[in-house]
């Protein structure tokens, strides 16, 4: 019988899935292929990028008060820092481009896997929490390179090309922290 909380980590891994699945979607949609990044048009990328920021605070805001593992917590705390300073940018540029339909809470999705996390505690807690922001790291440098590369507006390109090293470097933080304590919990994670 599966536990109430394997039930929720799997949905939120479900969620994921899902997130990630979206751009090929989108790529046929417009005529691409499955098989090249899909351009995905300068306000779907604020929206994106707004929505990828609330996800990562709101996640890395519970981190910081349940994480065993210092590593964890502390990279729960850089995540709240790095997003949050990008969130403030990312909505003043929207606003300097007219763009006023930013969201200013978390979507359902996020408050799906927050709600799963919440329940979690000690090294279960760690490792389901780092597996989740690896997938959403790896999630956002595709989104924000994209945009640096292929964004129609400069400005929008020049502030996704300044905030990507920054992803990258916790995406690679969070990935020596996935290896370091991915053993650890009692509970059996599948990708």
């Amino acid at each position: 019988m599966r536990s109430p909380g394997r039930t929720a980590l799997a949905a939120s891994f479900a969620v994921v899935l899902i997130a990630t699945a979206t751009t090929p979607i989108l790529a046929q949609a417009k005529g691409g292929s499955a098989g090249t990044a899909a351009y995905v048009p300068d306000h779907t990328f604020l929206v994106n990028a707004a929505t990828a920021g609330l996800e990562q605070v709101r996640l890395g805001r519970l981190a910081v008060l349940k994480a065993k593992n210092a590593g964890v917590k502390s990279l729960g705390q850089k995540l709240v820092d790095d997003y949050g300073k990008a969130n403030d940018q990312l909505r003043q540029l929207a606003s300097s481009k007219g763009a006023k339909d930013l969201p200013s809470y978390p979507d359902r999705s996020t408050q799906a896997v927050f709600d799963s996390l919440e329940k979690l505690a000690g090294d279960d807690f760690d490792v389901a929490y780092i597996h989740r922001v690896v997938a959403g790291q790896v999630s956002n440098v595709a989104l924000f390179d994209r945009e640096a590369q292929n964004g129609t507006d400069a400005d929008l390109r020049q502030f996704a090309a300044n905030v990507l090293a920054g992803l990258r470097d916790d995406l690679s933080t969070a990935q020596d922290l996935e290896n370091k304590i991915a053993g650890r919990s009692s509970r059996k994670v599948t990708n």
